[in-house]
């Protein structure tokens, strides 16, 4: 990363949303196989907050693996509803959501990024470094507050006594900026697994960072130093 200053960004609310109860659906390719189409609800979904890391790993020229995706989380759409969209719309809600993941990297001085950023999106590209951190940061904004624009204080018909919490007519964008946003608040960071058969994107927590945490699970970190062990038991014999 390049010495150039660091800009902050100041949320509101101050303290991370509570993640939103969802209308989940099942989903079907269109004959022609460009278009998502809802053909079922399918119960409540509640948000993560590790969708928007995990859409970084959807293959999207796999159509089964996007279906799979999709269906897993129960939602899709940009700034309409979650009935349906074109394979067109979902792959720009991608490529924008893990921008904006890469931008809060940036934000974060990710000494990870030792080789050059990609984005996936045009916007970024071809920013001097000097002024990376203040672009990284307008598009990390911009995204968030169109995103959260669908994800508004709302009340809802009880009947019977019924207190649960409404289930919310909600995109996949509007529920990763939803997610995105509490890291931003909670000052998490996103690190690649040190495990080097993983390499997922993974959130640590303050405490986490205090610790110097390099793995996305134990078992990451146990499947590593057992191949690191492994390798100096086999350079031991060679020598």
């Amino acid at each position: 990363m390049s010495a150039a200053r660091i800009p902050s960004i100041t949320a509101w609310p101050t303290a991370p949303l509570t993640l939103p109860h969802y209308q989940r659906r099942q989903y079907r390719y269109a004959a022609d196989r460009t278009l998502l189409v809802a053909e079922a609800d399918d119960g409540e979904g509640v948000a993560t907050g590790e969708t928007v890391l995990r859409l970084a790993e959807v293959p999207l020229d796999d159509p089964a693996a996007v279906l799979g995706f999709v269906n897993a989380v129960g939602t899709i759409g940009m700034s309409e509803d979650a009935e349906s969209q074109t394979l067109a719309e979902f792959m720009l809600v991608v490529e924008a959501v893990r921008d904006a993941v890469t931008a809060w990297r940036v934000l974060q001085d990710d000494e990870q990024f030792e080789r050059e950023i990609f984005w996936h999106l045009p916007r970024l590209r071809g920013v001097p470094p000097a002024e990376l951190p203040e672009a990284a940061a307008e598009f990390l904004t911009v995204v968030l507050d169109t995103g959260l624009a669908a994800v508004r204080p709302r009340v809802s018909l009880a009947l019977n006594g019924d207190r649960e919490s409404p289930l919310l007519d909600l995109t996949l964008y509007a529920l990763c900026c939803c997610e995105l946003f509490n890291h931003v608040v909670s000052g998490a960071d996103f690190r690649v697994c040190a495990n080097e058969a993983c390499e997922r994107l993974f959130v640590r927590d303050d405490t986490a960072r205090r610790r110097g945490v390099l793995y996305c699970s134990r078992n990451c970190a146990r499947a590593q130093a057992q191949r690191e062990f492994r390798r100096r038991k086999a350079k031991q014999k060679d020598n």
